[in-house]
């Protein structure tokens, strides 16, 4: 696609060559005295690679109104600037053909770094000392994550030099992602201030808050071992043992457990939001959503992972629902994707033409003849997926079918 743009630069300039030698072969009469061709294009030894379209109407402007010159010096005035004119275009653009060539050229690394990116190092280092930014009492050493919202860097505590903490920042324009972070730390304070200070070895620990005019951070422990997703992606699909997939998820589980005892749901349970440490262990994270009332009405979390009553919400038997309950379900859709590389379907809809509708028509028969489906598998996504709340194992029963999935091999 680059090289079609050189030709096509190229080729304009040499139209462009050409009608400024057809137009200065007519002008035969000379040029005004006023005027010269010479005097109309500056010759610069080293032209910039373009030239504003703006300076040469204004050079051309300068010249026809020039109230020295008589009609027919004018007219021939004129002609010579437009004659300018074109040959200034063509120089413009056989200059910025060469430019494009130049960075075709091979290049190292490094002159690639420092033509198409601004230096990471510098943009840190002013971020280290600026408040605005949120970091203060943190030097960041690399962004780790963006978004349309904020920004997560990888930070050290001033004063020493262990990377170890994720920042994530907010710019306080966005009202409804920083609603949803204010959520997230009130939640962390409540699960460190209810155990002294601890947290749960299976739950993402908040170190501090830091909200200042126009930029809110939560400093966390850092997860270098990436989510679950990321992992997912990286093997690709391809079906997992019961206990290798079991192995996985009882950290999770144990994590939710501890959340429902102490009263909290996560309502936004999904592989992004299963995060690893350098060691691997899982650590449940982003609490944007969760809650600690008993009974929800609202339609919240991610589609694909949203259990029946929560994704139909005009349904009227289904409202208000257990947000505990609907965490179990999120629970069996991420042991399904876990084993089998893929969602079950797209979304739990009542109204969807798919194979959750197949579900909905015989649970039993649609996991039995699910190719690959392992003794433990079944009864475990039987039993998380229920379609009836209230028959929906808890995170606890849900901990001790794990253990006894991974005791079966």
């Amino acid at each position: 696609m680059l090289t079609v743009t050189i030709a096509l630069f190229l080729f304009a300039a040499v139209v462009v060559a050409f009608l400024a030698s057809l137009l200065s072969s007519r002008l035969s009469p000379p040029l005004s005295p006023h005027l010269t061709l010479a005097d109309s294009v500056t010759c610069d030894p080293n032209p910039p690679s373009y030239r504003s379209f703006e300076s040469d109407r204004a050079l051309y402007t300068s010249v026809a109104e020039d109230p020295a010159d008589d009609p027919q010096d004018s007219s021939h005035s004129a002609l010579a600037s437009a004659v300018a004119s074109l040959r200034s275009v063509g120089q413009n653009l056989a200059s910025t053909a060469g430019l494009w060539a130049d960075l075709l050229k091979p290049q190292s690394p490094e002159t690639l770094l420092s033509i198409w990116q601004p230096d990471p190092v510098d943009r840190l280092a002013r971020l280290a000392n600026n408040r605005s930014e949120g970091l203060a009492g943190w030097i960041p050493e690399k962004i780790v994550g963006q978004g349309g919202y904020g920004t997560v860097y990888l930070v050290h505590e001033v004063g020493t030099k262990i990377a170890n903490r994720a920042a994530k920042v907010v710019k306080q324009q966005y009202d409804t992602t920083l609603a949803l972070l204010r959520r997230e730390a009130r939640i962390h304070t409540f699960l460190r201030d209810s155990h002294a200070g601890e947290c749960h070895p299976n739950i993402v620990r908040l170190d501090s808050v830091q909200e200042e005019p126009g930029v809110m951070t939560l400093v966390m422990e850092h997860c270098a071992g990436g989510n679950l997703e990321d992992q997912e992606n990286r093997v690709g699909p391809r079906v997992f043992s019961d206990a290798a997939v079991a192995q996985i998820l009882l950290p999770v589980a144990m994590g939710l457990s501890h959340l429902h005892e102490v009263g909290i749901a996560h309502r936004d349970m999904k592989l992004q939001n299963v995060l690893l440490d350098a060691q691997g262990t899982a650590k449940i994270g982003d609490f944007g959503l969760a809650t600690q009332e008993a009974l929800c009405r609202d339609r919240v979390g991610t589609p694909s992972t949203m259990a029946p009553e929560v994704f139909n919400r005009k349904h009227p038997s289904l409202s208000p629902y257990d947000p505990k309950k609907a965490d179990m379900w999120a629970l069996g859709i991420l042991f399904w994707q876990l084993k089998f590389g893929d969602l079950p379907w797209r979304e739990a809809s009542f109204d969807a033409k798919d194979d959750f509708d197949l579900y909905v028509d015989n649970p039993t028969a649609f996991l039995l003849l699910t190719p690959g489906m392992g003794y433990g598998s079944a009864p475990f996504l039987s039993q998380t997926m229920c379609l009836d709340p209230a028959q929906r194992i808890s995170a606890d029963q849900a901990v001790r079918a794990l253990e006894a999935i991974i005791k079966l091999g």
